[in-house]
């Protein structure tokens, strides 16, 4: 089986390839005037195109915007007004009801709908004369041969689940920060040089954004899926011999739910890390889960503004049902009572978390709001409300505890 290919579904590419046109695509970013710490607005379903214009923005500094394409118009145009992008990637299709509503002076760059989502959807999008498209755009440039950059981390928007969406916006890294980063990333993610990873969400979320961002660099073998489908799931796994996986609980629920015939199919004794985030496992379906797959599941706990801040691997979860673990290398947690003073097990307070291998962050175009911190004056944290002590057992943490607010420092 070949190796080094990225896949989307069935269609694949040579990954030197796409690496070779991030550099092409990060030459004619400057061109157009894109300098560092500048904003470049993504509004792609996963695609090649997503991965190359993720490592253009690396190459010359500049923040990548993945933004939620399920969102309404008027939800994409605050985002591209809010974050002040000076370019836009957009697929065919999903640009389409935008047209008219763009922020002025932007430059739009099209990727045609790719045929999966067609096939899927069935949605194609229509292509004007005007429109730039990408490829033809890119390989009219030389690859960048410019200096290297500081890292900075794609530039994030939250759910807005408290009103609007918020962009999360990191200071670059310094290089002890991105070596830091880096191990935790290895030790949340497992990816290391020669694993075979299938990224089974969305790349505009946090996680399968992060874990592409690694697994690109070690990875033998990425499958980036169009549409997740449980059994097309197990067939890719069998197929590509599939070691990790980035996934949410939803997904492990329609896995479970198939008929035994079914899951009998497949051949999945490649899996050896599988990382859920994003809401709580029911403990039943974890649990049929890892009797199907084996002590593979890891769940990790943080938020866009700290990273992972606890890991559960399978062993801990095992040992303590609902645990999302202990905390991950360098993070910290405080828990304080509304006095300032830290609480006893079992009361009731809040949790202030840091993870301070990620580059301190704002919320952009948001002032500052200076908080008294555990951690110290200017450190980036986060606040949040705690139901009840944990009772999973020695450092570990229960999924009991909710995540309510969310904070930072003033400098």
């Amino acid at each position: 089986m070949s190796t080094n290919r990225i896949f989307l579904d069935e269609r694949s590419t040579d990954r030197e390839a796409v690496l070779a046109n991030a550099a092409r695509a990060a030459t004619g970013l400057d061109a157009i005037g894109v300098r560092e710490g500048d904003a470049v607005a993504l509004l792609l379903r996963n695609d090649f195109a997503f991965i190359e214009a993720t490592q253009a923005c690396a190459l010359i500094g500049a923040y990548c915007v993945p933004i939620n394409w399920h969102g309404k118009p008027d939800d994409v145009s605050y985002i591209l007004n809010d974050v002040k992008a000076s370019v836009l990637v957009a697929h065919a299709d999903l640009i389409a009801p935008l047209r008219g509503n763009l922020p002025p002076g932007l430059t739009i760059l099209v990727v045609p709908t790719p045929s999966e989502v067609e096939v899927e959807l069935g949605k194609a999008g229509e292509l004007t004369p005007d429109d730039a498209l990408w490829h033809d755009w890119l390989t009219g440039h030389a690859p960048w041969t410019g200096d290297p950059k500081r890292s900075r981390a794609t530039l994030i928007y939250t759910s807005g689940t408290t009103g609007r969406p918020k962009g999360v916006k990191r200071q670059p890294s310094t290089p002890e920060q991105a070596s830091a980063y880096a191990e935790l990333m290895r030790t949340v993610y497992g990816v290391t040089k020669g694993c075979r990873v299938l990224i089974g969400g969305p790349l505009y979320h946090a996680s399968p954004n992060a874990c592409l961002r690694q697994a690109i660099a070690q990875a033998e073998i990425i499958l980036l899926q169009s549409k997740f489908d449980a059994e097309r799931t197990l067939a890719a796994i069998e197929r590509h011999r599939i070691t990790h996986a980035v996934m949410v609980p939803t997904m492990f629920i329609r896995l479970v739910k198939l008929p035994q015939e079914i899951r009998r199919r497949y051949n999945v004794s490649s899996l050896k890390w599988i990382i859920h985030t994003g809401a709580p496992c029911p403990p039943e379906i974890k649990a049929e889960l890892m009797a199907w797959w084996g002590p593979v599941i890891y769940e990790t706990y943080g938020g866009t503004e700290v990273g992972a801040v606890m890991l559960s691997t399978p062993q801990d979860w095992l040992a303590h049902p609902g645990s999302v673990g202990q905390l991950t290398p360098g993070a910290r947690i405080a828990i304080y009572g509304d006095d300032g003073v830290p609480v006893a097990p079992g009361s009731i307070g809040e949790i202030y978390v840091r993870q301070p291998a990620l580059a301190d962050f704002t919320y952009l175009g948001r002032s500052t709001i200076p908080l008294r911190s555990p951690f110290g004056h200017g450190h980036q944290w986060r606040r949040e409300h705690l139901s009840r002590g944990n009772r999973a057992g020695p450092g570990a943490m229960s999924r009991r505890q909710r995540l309510r607010r969310i904070w930072h420092p003033g400098r």
